[in-house]
């Protein structure tokens, strides 16, 4: 009689941890490379590295996202502009076009993503680096102000 009621418990232990699998096969994330190859991303931004001061924790959320050949910026900027629109001009909040969008991939671990665009504003030059962990870093130099630097997480866009 003991036998009887092994089976049965066996059996129902069994389809929970078959059913467990398979939900988290489907709930599966993309990976770094997946996101930057797709082009379909943001990093949100938790710091800002200006080149001349101090270390500034973002209290907002900033992000850079890139969508196809598009890219939208919404990041702080802190540093010297040596010629802007009167009134400050827009800094790093645009929209605009990619060019030359470039992925290297640094071993197993890191990606680097280069790209430029240009505004009627000025010309930026991004380097972005990825990490394994989602992890990110954004460097951007640009011709009529000093460059800056940012820390944050890689997303997936597809999330919101």
């Amino acid at each position: 009689m003991k036998r009887i009621k092994i089976i049965p418990t066996v059996f129902v232990l069994f389809s929970l941890m078959l059913s467990n699998l398979v939900s988290a096969q489907s709930k599966k994330e993309f990976s770094v490379h997946d996101l930057v190859e797709s082009k379909e991303y943001k990093i949100e931004v938790l710091r800002a590295y200006p080149q001349s001061g101090k270390m500034v924790n973002l209290t907002s959320t900033y992000t850079l996202t890139i969508k196809n050949d598009t890219v939208i910026s919404h990041l702080p900027y802190y540093g010297r502009a040596y010629s802007i629109p009167y009134g400050g001009g827009d800094g790093l909040i645009f929209t605009s076009t990619i060019q030359d969008y470039k992925i290297e991939k640094k071993g197993d671990k890191e990606m680097r993503i280069k790209f430029e665009t240009v505004t009627p504003e000025d010309r930026y030059l991004f380097y972005l680096t990825v990490f394994e962990n989602k992890s990110a870093s954004i460097n951007v130099i640009m011709n009529n102000r000093t460059g800056i630097r940012y820390g944050g997480f890689l997303e997936s866009i597809t999330e919101d």
